[in-house]
C-alpha cells in the first residue's frame, strides 16, 4: 500500500506496503502479483509501471523473477533510494499519478496493487494509465471492494478516512470504461484479504487500525468499524486492456 496520487500522511506500513517484521502487508501478496503477470501475457523484457509502488516489494520481484524493465511510481519514491542496493535496476520516480512523468504508448501493463482505492481523482489516474500504455496493453489492478454496495453511503458520511476510497464493481466499471478500458478479467480474492486481516491479529496487531487511523474520537472510530461490516469489505483482482473482450463482474 502507498501514497501515489494523494498528499495524505500515513501509517509507516502503508508507506512501505510491509510490516515491521518485514512480512507483506498486501492481500495474496507477490503470488496475487505473480497470478496478475499471467493474466497479463507479459514478456521477459516487458515495460510495466507500478503505481503506489511502495517499498517496492513488486517491483523488485518482477524485475527478478520476470526480467521486466520496471518503474516504480510513488510519492513517498525519493525515501526509497536509500534502499537502492536492495532495488537495483528498478527505476523509481516521485510523482502523483495523476500526472504521470511517462511517455505515451510507452508501457506494456501499468500495475495498481493495493494502491487505487487511496488515490485521489481517480477518473483523471485511470486517463493518465490509458495514455500511457501501448496498444493491447495492460492495466492489472488489485484492491479492495465493498461486497454490499448498497452500504457504501454509510462509509463515505464518516469523512476523510483510509477505506473512504473503496467502491463497488459497478463503480469501477463504468469508471474503467470511461477512460476507454475494457475489461478482461476478474476475479475474487477475498479470502486472501481474511487470511491476512487473521494473521495480523495473531500476531497481536490489528490492520482495522488502519482504516480508524484519521478518525479522532471513538465515536468516529466506532461508526467506521460498523460501516466496514455492512459494507463486507472484499478483495479482487482485475485486468483490463485498450482492445479486447469485455466481460461483466460478477458482483458478490
Amino acid at each position: 500500500m502507498s501514497t501515489a496520487g494523494t498528499q495524505t500522511e500515513w501509517h509507516p506500513a502503508y508507506e512501505t506496503g510491509q510490516s515491521a517484521e518485514g512480512e507483506l502487508l498486501r492481500p495474496g501478496g507477490l503470488e496475487l502479483t505473480a497470478r496478475a503477470i499471467g493474466c497479463c501475457h507479459l514478456s521477459p523484457g516487458a515495460r510495466v509501471l507500478d503505481i503506489g509502488c511502495g517499498a517496492g516489494a513488486s517491483a523488485l520481484y518482477m524485475r527478478r523473477a520476470h526480467g521486466f524493465e520496471v518503474v516504480g511510481l510513488d510519492l513517498a519514491a525519493a525515501s526509497l533510494h536509500s534502499k537502492s542496493e536492495r532495488i537495483r535496476g528498478v527505476g523509481l520516480v516521485a510523482a502523483s499519478a495523476r500526472r504521470l512523468p511517462i511517455a505515451t504508448s510507452s508501457m506494456d501493463a501499468v500495475f495498481a496493487e493495493c494502491s487505487l482505492s487511496l488515490m485521489d481523482a481517480r477518473d483523471e489516474v485511470l486517463a493518465e494509465c490509458f495514455r500511457v500504455l501501448a496498444a493491447q496493453g495492460r492495466l492489472a489492478i488489485t484492491d479492495m471492494f465493498a461486497r454490499n454496495p448498497h452500504a457504501l453511503g454509510n462509509l463515505r458520511t464518516v469523512g476523510d478516512i483510509r477505506v473512504s476510497g473503496m467502491i463497488s464493481c459497478a463503480e469501477l466499471e463504468a469508471q474503467l470504461a470511461q477512460a476507454g478500458f475494457l475489461v478482461e478479467f476478474w476475479e475474487d480474492h477475498t479470502p486472501a484479504l481474511k487470511q491476512l486481516l487473521f494473521r495480523c491479529l495473531m500476531k497481536g496487531s490489528d490492520l482495522e487500525q488502519l482504516w480508524t487511523q484519521k478518525c479522532t474520537t471513538k465515536e468516529e472510530s466506532g461508526r467506521v468499524k460498523e460501516a466496514m461490516k455492512h459494507v463486507r469489505p472484499g478483495y479482487f483482482l482485475l485486468v483490463a486492456s485498450k482492445r479486447g473482450h469485455r466481460n461483466r463482474f460478477d458482483e458478490r
